[in-house]
C-alpha cells in the first residue's frame, strides 16, 4: 500500500483540498501534497489521529492503516520470550494464509481494540465477490463491479459515479493506491457494502508504487462519512501479498476467508 495514494483518496472522497485538510491539522499545504506523492513518510500517531478526525475518520483508522506499512511490526514480537515463543510456534507449524487469517480472527475477538472500525469482511457477500474477471482497462473493471451492484440494488447511477475516479490527467488514476488495488466509491442508500473484481490479468495502468492492478473495490454507502470510513477500511488489502492471495483463492468463500476483521 502507498499510504500517500490513500490519504489522497480519501481527501477527495470527503471533498476536501489539501489546504482544507492542512489548515484543519496545523500543517502546510506543502507537508501535505509531500506525504500524498510519497515524498515525506507517513505523519506520527497524533498527526495522523487529527488527519482522521477532519476526513471523519474512526480515531486510529489512519494509524493501523500505517501500522500495516511498518516493517518492524513483525519485530515486536522478538521484544518478550512469550512473542519469541509464539512466532517459532507459528513458523513450527508452515500455516498458510487462510489459518493465519484465522488465527488474527481469533486474536481480535478475544483482544479487541477501542474505537476500532468495522470488520472488512463484513462489506461483502460471496455474490460480491467477482472472480477470474477479464478486461483491457480500469474503466471496464468499474463497470463489472457497477453492473453487479446495480444487480443487486438496483442502482444505476453507481456507474456515472465511477467515471472519473478510474481516469487521470497523468500518472495513476486516483483511485489505485497500491499493492494491486484500486478503491473506487459511490453513494447510495442503505448500509455500507463493497463488490470485489479480482482480474484474471494484471492492468497496463500506472499506479503509485508500480504493482500493476490486479483487484479492484466500489465501495457504496449511505453518506460521504461511511464512505471514507469504508475506504479507510478496504486500504488495509493492499497491503502485503493480499491481493496477489485474493485472486488465487478457488472460490469466492475462499477469498472472503482471507479478508482481515
Amino acid at each position: 500500500m502507498h499510504f500517500g495514494a490513500t490519504l489522497r483518496l480519501l481527501r477527495t472522497s470527503s471533498g476536501m483540498s489539501v489546504t482544507g485538510l492542512a489548515t484543519q491539522v496545523g500543517v502546510s499545504p506543502a507537508y501535505i501534497s509531500r506525504v500524498e506523492h510519497g515524498h515525506d513518510t507517513p505523519p506520527t500517531p497524533d498527526r495522523l489521529r487529527s488527519i482522521a478526525a477532519a476526513l471523519g475518520l474512526p480515531e486510529d483508522s489512519l494509524t493501523e492503516l500505517v501500522d500495516e506499512l511498518r516493517p518492524e511490526a513483525a519485530d515486536w514480537l522478538g521484544q518478550s520470550a512469550a512473542g519469541r515463543h509464539l512466532a517459532a510456534e507459528l513458523r513450527r507449524r508452515s500455516l498458510g494464509a487462510a489459518q493465519l487469517a484465522r488465527v488474527a480472527d481469533f486474536v481480535r475477538r478475544e483482544f479487541p481494540l477501542t474505537g476500532r472500525s468495522g470488520a472488512i469482511a463484513g462489506l461483502f457477500t460471496e455474490q460480491a465477490v467477482i472472480q477470474g474477471v477479464s478486461v483491457s482497462t480500469l474503466q471496464d473493471a468499474f463497470d463489472v463491479a457497477a453492473v453487479r451492484v446495480v444487480e443487486r440494488d438496483y442502482l444505476p447511477g453507481v456507474a456515472k459515479e465511477l467515471v472519473p475516479q478510474a481516469h487521470a490527467a497523468s500518472g495513476a488514476p486516483p483511485s489505485a493506491i497500491g499493492g494491486g488495488l484500486c478503491l473506487g466509491r459511490a453513494h447510495a442508500p442503505g448500509r455500507p457494502r463493497a463488490v470485489m473484481v479480482l482480474l484474471a490479468r494484471p492492468l497496463d495502468v500506472a499506479t503509485p508504487d508500480g504493482i500493476a492492478v490486479q483487484c479492484v473495490v466500489v465501495l457504496v454507502g449511505p453518506d460521504d462519512r461511511d464512505v471514507a470510513d469504508g475506504l479507510a477500511r478496504l486500504a488495509q488489502l493492499a497491503s502485503g501479498q493480499l491481493v496477489r492471495q485474493l485472486c488465487e483463492a478457488p472460490s469466492a468463500a475462499a477469498a472472503l476467508s482471507l479478508l482481515p476483521g
